[in-house]
C-alpha cells in the first residue's frame, strides 16, 4: 500500500534544512538554544499558538467541542490552526500553513502538559517535516503518521524549510481523555498507548502507523472536517472514534514489539530491502547480497524482516514468484514451462513442486479453474 500521492514539492535533504536566525544548524543538537533565540525575536503574539497542550481549554474555547480558529505569527508562519476539545482530556488540532520564515519550530509548552501523561498521534497529510522525539528524527514524506508518549515537561520540535506548506492533524489524549471516550462510545482504552506511556526505553516512545489505506483517508479527512456547527462536532468525535479502532487492530504488534523491538533506522533499511525483492523477484538476490545492498548484517536482516513485515526473506521471495506465475497463468497463454522461466526456475517440475505446495493444485489446472 503505498501512501496517497502528495503534491510535487522541491526536494529537500537535512543540510538544507537551517534557520536564518540561529546561523548554520545541520541538526537538533543546539535547539535550545535555536528556541531561545527565535522567541526572542519573534515575540509577538500568535508564535506560541503551537503550545497544543490544551487540557484546561482557554478563554472562548468552548468544552463541547466547538473549535478555535487561531491565526500564527506572519513573520513565521501563514495559514491556520484548528483546535478543538470533543472530550475532557482530549485535544485535536488541524494545522494548514506556510512557513515564511527559513523555519518554524512546534513547541508543546512544558507548562501546559506537565499535570498528565498523555499520547499524542499525529497524521501527516501534506508537507515534508522533520520531526525530532527524543534523539530520534521521523520524516513525515516517509511516514503516514506516528504515535508518541507525551513526557512530562517534555518537548517536541518540527522542522519546516522556508515555503513549505503543511497540513497535519495532532490529536493528544491523556488517561481522562480515554476514560472518557470510553464512556461515551464503548472503546476500551488502547493497549498501545499503555505501552508508549509505561515502556521506559527512550527507542520505543514513538510508534510510526501503519500506512493503509484506511489511516490515509483518515488522515486526509481530519483536513476537510466542517468548520463549525453540529456535524462538525459529531464528525469529529466520529472520527475520534474510528481512529481509537484502528489503533486498536496493531496493538498486539505494538505490544510484541516491546519486546522484539525493531529500531526505525532499521526498519527504513528492511523496508528497502523488500522493495528490492519486489523489484527482483524472478532472480533475488542472495540474503548476504540482500543485506549489503540495504547496510544490514545477516543477523539483522533476517531476525527483523520477519519481525516487521512477519515472513521470512525467503518465504516472502518464494511467495512474490507464486503469485507471479499463477497470475501468468491466468492472464496469458505461456505454458507451464515459459511461465517457470519466467519466475526464475530453470526446471519446471521445480516450479510445479514449489506451485503445488503453495496453492495446493497443479499450475495446469489453474487455467481450468
Amino acid at each position: 500500500m503505498k501512501k496517497l500521492k502528495k503534491p510535487a514539492s522541491s526536494e529537500m535533504t537535512r543540510s538544507d534544512i537551517r534557520p536564518s536566525v540561529a546561523g548554520d544548524m545541520e541538526s537538533f543538537d543546539d535547539v535550545d538554544t535555536f528556541r531561545q533565540r527565535i522567541h526572542a525575536e519573534h515575540s509577538a503574539p500568535g508564535f506560541d499558538v503551537f503550545d497544543l497542550g490544551l487540557f484546561a481549554p482557554p478563554d472562548g474555547m468552548a468544552a463541547d467541542g466547538t473549535a478555535m480558529h487561531m491565526g500564527f505569527n506572519p513573520r513565521l508562519l501563514s495559514g491556520e490552526l484548528q483546535v478543538f476539545r470533543p472530550y475532557a482530556g482530549v485535544v485535536v488540532c488541524t494545522m494548514d500553513f506556510t512557513a515564511n520564515d527559513a523555519e518554524a519550530l512546534h513547541q508543546i509548552s512544558k507548562s501546559l502538559i506537565s499535570s498528565q501523561r498523555a499520547v499524542s498521534v499525529r497524521l501527516f497529510h501534506l508537507g515534508k517535516i522533520l520531526f525530532r522525539f527524543g534523539q530520534q528524527t521521523y520524516d513525515s514524506e516517509e511516514l503516514l503518521g506516528l504515535a508518541s508518549h507525551v513526557p512530562l515537561g517534555d518537548h517536541f520540535d518540527y522542522r519546516v524549510r522556508k515555503g513549505e506548506r503543511v497540513q497535519l492533524t495532532n490529536i493528544i489524549i491523556t488517561e481522562e481523555g480515554e476514560r472518557e471516550i470510553w464512556h461515551r462510545l464503548g472503546i476500551p482504552p488502547c493497549p498501545l498507548f499503555d505501552a508508549l506511556r509505561t515502556n521506559e526505553d527512550p527507542a520505543f516512545l514513538a510508534q510510526p502507523l501503519p500506512n493503509t489505506e484506511a489511516f490515509q483517508l483518515l488522515a486526509a479527512s481530519f483536513m476537510h472536517l466542517p468548520r463549525s456547527g453540529f456535524a462538525q462536532n459529531a464528525l469529529l468525535r466520529l472520527k475520534l472514534g474510528e481512529l481509537l479502532c484502528l489503533l486498536g487492530e496493531v496493538d498486539t504488534a505494538a505490544h510484541n514489539a516491546l519486546a522484539e523491538y525493531v529500531p526505525f533506522s532499521e526498519v527504513r533499511k528492511l523496508s528497502q530491502a523488500r522493495a528490492i525483492l519486489n523489484e527482483s523477484s524472478e532472480h533475488p538476490p542472495s540474503i548476504a547480497e540482500l543485506g549489503a545492498m540495504v547496510g544490514l548484517n545477516r543477523r539483522k536482516l533476517t531476525e527483523g524482516f520477519k519481525k516487521v513485515f512477519g515472513d521470512t526473506v525467503a518465504g516472502y521471495a518464494l511467495e512474490l514468484r507464486m503469485r507471479k506465475g499463477y497470475q501468468l497463468l491466468r492472464e496469458t497463454n505461456l505454458s507451464v514451462a515459459e511461465v517457470a522461466e519466467q519466475c526464475g526456475y530453470e526446471h519446471a517440475n521445480n516450479f510445479t513442486l514449489a506451485f503445488r505446495r503453495r496453492f495446493a493444485t497443479r499450475p495446469s489446472q489453474v487455467r481450468q479453474i
